[in-house]
């Protein structure tokens, strides 16, 4: 019964304190770094975030051994607030690290990246058409092309729906059977960020008359006949004729002959007196 007296009882709680305090810090303080998800808040409706964020951020905490031991990367999330953003911007925004809940006695020694970049914009709608999208041999055509409804709703941010006229639906493949046929289809949905939809499962219906084209074949021997046709040349072009013009005074010096204008042919013959002596 000793053991039970006043001051028996008093050493036993030192003890005891003792045992707690080396359980806890004994081992003394670390770190530990974990992969933690970052999670968005306060977004309004009517925007979006249209670059590529990081799904997760690194973080370093600093604390007792003991606890770190028992720190799980699940059980923590990195908050990111926009709730303030209502116009479309470029803006940088960094890590509130008071928000983060830690179990007593630890905290966030670093962050990478520190801060992310955000690209924000408008959540617009846009009304396109609704392209059919026919996968068919090249000797085989579509014709008289309905689409019921023809036109749909898409959402997304504005600066990917400003340039949108139109979307295509999955591809069609109808029997290769001349005459009309009737088939449903959806639509391929831009595949970018927050592009969707406005109508909830929406189907397609695409009539249409599909045929062969038709081919003009020539045989060989058209082909040869087309080849060899002579090409007509134009005819040759005559020279107009004129008569030789003689020149007087390459006649004998004896001798000259006088021109009518008017006539080509000779009237006289002059003598030539040059060679006589004078008296």
């Amino acid at each position: 019964m000793r053991l039970f007296k006043p001051w028996a009882l008093y050493l036993w709680a030192i003890i005891i304190a003792v045992i707690l305090w080396l359980q806890v810090h004994g081992e003394g303080e670390g770190t530990l770094s974990l992969d933690v998800p970052i999670q968005l808040q306060g977004l309004p409706e009517h925007m979006v975030i249209v670059n590529n964020l990081p799904s997760k951020v690194k973080i370093t905490v600093q604390g007792l051994q003991a606890r770190l031991k028992t720190l799980q990367a699940q059980d923590i999330f990195m908050p990111l607030n926009v709730s303030d953003l209502s116009e479309p911007s470029v803006i940088q925004r960094t890590f509130s690290l008071d928000d983060v809940h830690l179990p007593t006695g630890l905290k966030i020694e670093k962050v990478q990246p520190d801060h992310l970049e955000l690209q924000i914009d408008r959540i617009v709608t846009r009304t396109v058409s609704v392209h059919p999208n026919f996968d068919l041999p090249d000797e085989w055509e579509v014709q008289m092309v309905s689409v019921t409804p023809s036109m749909v709703h898409i959402q997304g941010p504005e600066v990917w729906l400003e340039s949108l006229t139109s979307v295509d639906t999955l591809p069609l493949k109808p029997p290769l059977k001349q005459g009309a046929f009737e088939l449903q289809s959806n639509i391929i949905v831009p595949a970018e960020k927050s592009v969707h939809l406005q109508e909830d499962k929406a189907t397609f219906k695409i009539k249409g008359i599909l045929s062969k084209k038709q081919i003009l074949l020539l045989t060989p021997k058209q082909d040869i006949q087309d080849s060899l046709t002579p090409i007509p040349s134009s005819p040759p072009v005559q020279e107009p004729y004129s008569e030789p013009v003689m020149d007087p005074y390459s006649l004998p010096t004896d001798e000259k002959i006088i021109l009518d204008p008017y006539s080509i042919h000779s009237s006289k013959k002059i003598p030539n007196h040059t060679n006589k002596e004078t008296p």
